[in-house]
């Protein structure tokens, strides 16, 4: 049942990312390599190929520039989130470590998540890359425990499944380790292989 579901959710997500046209992909965080390794392996299972759009995985540096540094989460509060000072160093960062991103910064872009839970990320994104110039930006995940309609209206939510989400929510925080994060090439590409036995891919 999981892998039917799994198979399910990242299909549905490589079509709505190319239905809806968009020119450029953003993942982040430590468990990032999670999304851009489902949206690789749906896109291959539903097309026979590699995602032709271009892919930017911003890393947890990114996504501490974008969201992290300005909030406290357990309290989920702010702090100076989305100031003119957050701004700056958001648009910087992204010229100087991405600046093929910045390209497409007038382009409808998706920054694709593994999933989503309290939905604090979703509305720090929500809020930072409008300021710093991506106004066209849309926001998916794979899996989460919420309806859509506590979420971003631009939100595409490839599975509310709660089984999944919680699927979903172990094999991010095995990514995100520090342990995996720090892993080699042929570390991270074993993982990604064990994902593509369980689908028969």
């Amino acid at each position: 049942m999981m892998r039917e579901r799994l198979r399910a959710s990242i299909t549905s997500m490589a079509c709505h990312v190319k239905e809806n046209g968009y020119h450029a992909i953003v993942v982040s965080g430590g468990s990032g390599k999670v999304s851009k390794a489902l949206l690789t392996i749906g896109w291959q299972l539903e097309y026979g190929e590699k995602p032709s759009i271009p892919l930017f995985d911003l890393g947890k540096k990114g996504n501490n520039t974008l969201y992290r540094y300005y909030v406290d989460s357990e309290k989920y509060r702010f702090i100076d989130f989305c100031s003119e000072t957050h701004v700056k160093t958001t648009r910087e960062y992204l010229a100087r470590h991405h600046a093929e991103l910045v390209r497409f910064q007038d382009s409808p872009v998706i920054h694709i998540d593994d999933y989503a839970d309290s939905g604090m990320k979703l509305d720090c994104l929500v809020g930072i890359w409008p300021a710093a110039g991506f106004g066209q930006m849309g926001y998916g995940v794979f899996g989460s425990r919420r309806k859509a309609q506590k979420f971003p209206p631009n939100l595409f939510i490839s599975s509310e499944n709660y089984q999944f989400f919680r699927f979903l929510k172990r094999l991010a925080a095995q990514y995100s380790s520090d342990a995996i994060t720090r892993g080699s090439p042929t570390e991270q590409s074993r993982r990604v292989q064990i994902v593509r036995t369980s689908l028969g891919a």
